[in-house]
């Protein structure tokens, strides 16, 4: 299981030349809400006034799952993809490729897209598609990992222009015993 980085590719390849690579969930959708948040930026630059109010602070609620929004997230996310084209069409092939990954379908593929960066995810998506089906073989997520990569990230962050390196290190440490 690696990250879809070409650098990790690179080094699996000459180290391991016969193991089989698995692509996760986690990383495949992660892609694909980065490409959302293209889209959405994209948007909201060319937005009128209207356009941009709309779009505002839907970031997160663009890269949730449908199951996961209450009433009013429904109803904001129902409003955006009524009046933006672009960001419906780049939510609804999200969330179609997700549901790949909960109905096990192994055979759709993303279409073509009306936005470049949707297009280029798209691609690469195909690319790695071996690599990105052989989850459901495999089964395994480096969620938990990414999770705990985040939290040292945010001790480090909050520990900007600390001088004692001992003290960062006790921090990471009490960090790394709670659990994900």
């Amino acid at each position: 299981m690696i990250d879809r980085n070409g650098a990790y590719r690179a080094v699996l390849a000459e180290l391991l030349p016969g193991a089989e690579v698995v692509h996760d969930r986690f990383h495949v959708v992660a892609n694909l809400n980065g490409a959302i948040d293209e889209v959405r930026r994209s948007e909201w630059r060319e937005a009128e006034v209207e356009g941009e109010e709309l779009i505002e602070g839907s970031r997160y609620l663009l890269m949730m799952g449908r199951q996961n929004l209450d009433e009013s997230g429904l109803d904001r996310l129902l409003e955006i993809t009524r009046l933006n084209g672009k960001l419906s069409t780049a939510y609804i092939l999200k969330e179609e490729f997700r549901l790949i990954y909960i109905q096990s379908v192994r055979q759709r593929a993303l279409g073509t897209s009306p936005n470049a960066s949707l297009v280029r995810g798209g691609a690469g998506i195909l690319r790695d598609l071996a690599e990105i089906t052989a989850y459901f073989k495999h089964r395994i997520s480096a969620g938990r990992f990414e999770a705990f990569n985040n939290q040292i990230a945010r001790v480090i962050r909050r520990t900007c222009g600390m001088t004692n390196l001992r003290h960062l290190f006790v921090k990471m440490r009490a960090q790394s015993l709670k659990q994900i």
